[in-house]
């Protein structure tokens, strides 16, 4: 993926940790810059299965969440994603704020 000279005006705080969900359109990361899947930080640029279609715009944030390990347990907000670009059902932005680190597969949605 090229770099992209868009800039994110305001970048929001992270949710909490275990923040219910929002309930909007949720999706997945399904590629990362450089071919990588896992590790994914600050700064990565990273494919989302959502777009314009799905109601995300540029200058959106997307919300990065993973189910809890544990059963019952309410699932843990990794960070956010900044929305770039978007074509019908597939968006790419940069990552923008980690509170741990992402890999390919993370849910995403929209914040």
């Amino acid at each position: 993926m090229p770099q992209l000279p868009i800039p994110l005006a305001r970048i929001p705080e992270v949710p909490g940790f275990c923040e219910p969900r929002s309930g909007k359109q949720p999706g997945f990361i399904v590629n990362a810059q450089g071919g990588w899947s896992d590790a994914l930080a600050d700064g990565i640029l990273v494919e989302v299965n959502l777009g314009h279609e799905d109601q995300v715009q540029p200058g959106d944030f997307l919300t990065v969440w993973r189910e809890s390990p544990q059963a019952g347990q309410p699932p843990q907000v990794l960070g956010e994603i900044g929305v770039l670009t978007t074509e019908a059902h597939t968006a790419t932005g940069k990552i923008v704020a980690t509170r741990y680190a992402m890999r390919v597969g993370d849910h995403v949605e929209i914040r």
